[in-house]
């Protein structure tokens, strides 16, 4: 006999059918996870006057809320060096001004930066951004 319950009419493969639109159901509304998404993405180019800082500002959002950091092209992670540059808890990287960088060993140069936001849904890196030496 091709019917699982004599009573109810359901054949086998009715039922896991039944049990598997439930079983994806739920977890896709348990999840809830959402990969991040930008809202603010930093600019493909930002000018870094000698004399004054610059700063590129970078947030995005998703479900948990992701971890923002800024990488190097490379990958490492930038932070923080008091009084130089400053990584801020918003997704803001502020930068002193190139001099004080120069004069304290810490280059001035060119850099290729990225903003990266994760959590457990998954990594979103954005665009390269060329933080680079102006007048």
């Amino acid at each position: 006999m091709n019917s699982v319950c004599s009573d109810c009419g359901m054949k086998g493969y009715e039922i896991q059918w039944v049990i598997g639109i439930t079983l994806a159901v739920g977890l896709a509304a348990s999840s809830g996870d959402k990969r991040p998404q930008y809202v603010v993405e930093p600019p493909s180019r930002v000018l870094w006057p000698a004399t004054r800082g610059a700063y590129a500002a970078c947030r995005a959002t998703g479900h948990p809320t992701p971890d923002v950091h800024w990488v190097t092209a490379e990958g490492q992670v930038i932070t923080t060096i008091p009084g130089l540059r400053h990584v801020l808890s918003d997704g803001r990287l502020v930068v002193g001004a190139r001099r004080s960088l120069v004069d304290a060993g810490g280059g001035g140069n060119s850099a290729i930066l990225r903003c990266k936001a994760s959590n457990r849904a998954g990594v979103t890196l954005s665009r390269p951004m060329l933080l680079q030496p102006g007048i």
